[in-house]
């Protein structure tokens, strides 16, 4: 019922945002030179006349984002109109002949304004003049937002209201009728001459009592084989969701697009997120998959070669993807092919030390089992008061000694020590790569965008060795054309799936692994927890040092193109905060059963391929033609709207 009001209200609420926002967008570069009689129509565009008498007088800008740029021409004498990019500030320079510094300034101009800019050359003062105000591009979203809140906080009022009134009222469970329905239908099948009062009493009460049984055994929160767990397909199909919405365009907003270079946004993180589920999820299939129960000598090769099949269909499917009906022009590198070879390269490292880490662990419990744990009472959720300090120990005490006790029963992921040193040397043949390699005509270790950074110096060193080993392992034909660098940088093709990065994309996937591990080996909810959290925290920290909690300006700077070392932390820190908030709230508290991102992450393969097969069709998007943030985010949520309603009902 939920998410059918959401279908039936957000239409007609951006509906209205269109009718309000009458603007039009078109795409280009961060500067853009026009004719001072076109209007501006653009998303994220600004207007801008420069008003000079002398041939000599040019004005140049450098955008903030634009990391270490050189001046790019805006307008001069003969061509004084331009349309510049809107986001981020401006600096802007008054330059004689080009190279002469008269006066310059910081701006920020805003989205659809009308900009006159002035320079007083005696003064060496330049001057902006706002002659159209802009408009206000984040309020249709400020309202999508506000209208799904009011509508989840409608839902979610009347789910509780309506959970008292049955207890206080007394009305029939929904498991009664249930009940009820199905035993009509089989009720003529008993025995003749059975009571049927009897019969369904017998049968509802055998119902009710393995309703409490599974509902006991979930609340300990054991694994059993075969299982789901709800919260992680959750965040898988919440991941989708939102990488579904920014690959039909994010509603026109530059911060739900990619970060041109250094840095990451929301969309950054979303297919790194994936990888990382997958990893969680390999250690639940692995452990249903592999043989735990036994010693193995080695592994059977039906593991391998199942392997071996996933990883051919995944890879397969990505290049179906990439469209090859122009096969001289067909892309290797892909997303799903991310996938592939990650999925190849961890399952590889699992299954080649499985006999050694499966003696490991042995030995481990063995040695955990020997030493007796004299444990303090079992603290409950929610609990807040204990009993009188004479009796038992406080609560203070109780939890820093089973926390102490975690710590040492962590020592079971030490078992897994050969498989974490194969990872080690995966990295550190990455970062030697990165950082040592040198490309011909490249500085040794150069990571930058190439283009107009670091003055046009580097202009085709785009990603340094990354670019060089797509170059000669792929081609230029066959790597991508349209990087996120080449709007703001004017960089050369760049693959951000390039074959360096996949090492350190297997990295990530471990990582997730090792998560998906604290699963199986901690069956409390507090030290599952415990340990998400903590490893965040810690992942979160060794990020910032490596970045220096800066943008740029850091060793390791985050870079989801270069798939860095510090993005790849960032992402496994981020997702195990993801994973542990909707834990907690579907596993835990059970506040929330995860519809609909529940079901779409039970369907993510098959949605993902669909809305990129299906991504030019209605309902999934469609033809706008007066194009602004209200319009846009109509058409990219009609297109994730309908996605879920698929999901539900398959």
């Amino acid at each position: 019922r939920f998410y059918m009001i959401l279908v039936l209200v957000f239409p007609v609420l951006l509906i209205v945002f269109t009718a309000i926002f009458p603007l039009y967008v078109k795409c280009g570069s961060a500067i853009e030179h026009i004719s001072c009689e076109d209007s501006i129509n653009d998303v994220d565009r600004a207007r801008i006349l420069f008003n000079t008498l002398s041939n000599e007088i040019s004005l140049y800008a450098v955008n903030e984002q634009c990391f270490r740029c050189s001046k790019s021409l805006v307008a001069n004498f003969s061509s004084p109109c331009a349309s510049i990019w809107t986001p981020h500030p401006w600096t802007l320079y008054i330059l004689r002949n080009g190279t002469e510094l008269i006066a310059q300034d910081v701006y920020t101009f805003g989205e659809q304004g009308h900009y006159n800019v002035y320079v007083n050359t005696d003064d060496s003062q330049l001057f902006v003049e706002e002659i159209a105000a802009p408009v206000n591009s984040l309020l249709p979203l400020i309202l999508l937002i506000a209208s799904i809140s009011i509508v989840a906080i409608i839902f979610f009022v009347y789910q509780f209201v309506w959970d008292l009134s049955k207890d206080y009222f007394h009305f029939p469970s929904q498991t009664t009728y249930t009940f009820s329905a199905l035993a009509s239908s089989s009720i003529e099948k008993d025995i003749e001459g059975k009571n049927t009062g009897a019969v369904l009493t017998e049968r509802l009460l055998h119902q009710n009592y393995e309703q409490q049984e599974a509902s006991s055994r979930s609340l300990k929160s054991s694994l059993p084989s075969k299982s789901r767990l709800s919260s992680l397909d959750t965040f898988r199909g919440l991941s989708l969701t939102l990488m579904i919405f920014v690959n039909y365009g994010g509603g026109g907003y530059w911060f739900l697009d990619h970060a041109p270079w250094n840095g990451a946004t929301v969309a950054d993180l979303l297919f790194p997120w994936f990888m990382w589920i997958m990893g969680v999820s390999m250690a639940l299939s692995f452990q249903h998959t592999l043989q735990w129960d036994q010693d193995p000598a080695s592994v059977e090769p039906a593991a391998w070669l199942r392997v071996c099949r996933r990883s051919l269909i995944l890879f397969l499917l990505g290049m179906f993807l990439a469209n090859g009906y122009e096969y001289t022009t067909w892309r290797v590198p892909g997303v799903l092919q991310y996938f592939a070879v990650s999925y190849l390269l961890t399952s590889c490292c699992v299954l080649a030390v499985f006999p050694a880490t499966h003696r490991l662990l042995r030995e481990v419990k063995e040695r955990l089992q020997a030493v007796p744990e004299d444990l303090p009472p079992e603290i409950h959720w929610g609990e807040l008061t204990v009993e009188s300090p004479e009796h038992s120990p406080s609560l203070l005490t109780r939890m820093a000694t089973r926390c102490c006790s975690l710590l040492r029963r962590m020592e079971i992921l030490t078992a897994y020590r050969w498989e974490c040193l194969i990872q080690l040397v995966i990295l550190v043949v990455f970062l030697s790569l990165c950082l040592g390699a040198q490309a011909p005509g490249c500085p040794r270790g150069y990571n930058g965008p190439g283009g107009i950074s670091d003055e046009s110096a580097y202009s085709g060193c785009t990603g340094g060795i990354h670019r060089y080993i797509d170059m000669h392992a792929f081609g230029y034909l066959f790597i991508y054309h349209h990087p996120t660098c080449r709007e703001l940088y004017a960089c050369p093709p760049y693959d951000p799936e390039g074959l360096l990065g996949v090492l350190s994309a297997c990295s990530l996937t471990y990582l997730g692994l090792m998560t998906g591990r604290v699963l199986l080996h901690f069956k409390e909810h507090w030290e599952r927890l415990a340990i998400w959290l903590g490893s965040s925290a810690w992942l979160l920290l060794f990020a910032g040092i490596l970045c220096g909690f800066s943008q740029n300006e850091g060793l390791i700077p985050v870079n989801k193109n270069l798939w860095s070392t510090s993005f790849c932390l960032l992402t496994a820190g981020g997702g195990l905060v993801g994973l542990s908030l909707c834990y907690v709230l579907v596993d835990v508290w059970r506040v929330w059963s995860g519809t609909p991102y529940l079901q779409l992450g039970m369907n993510s393969i098959l949605i993902y391929c669909g809305h990129s097969l299906l991504a030019n069709y209605m309902p999934f998007s469609y033809m706008v033609y007066h194009v602004n943030h209200g319009s846009l985010l109509l058409c990219n949520s009609v297109g994730v709207l309908s996605w879920l309603l698929i999901a539900l009902y398959l």
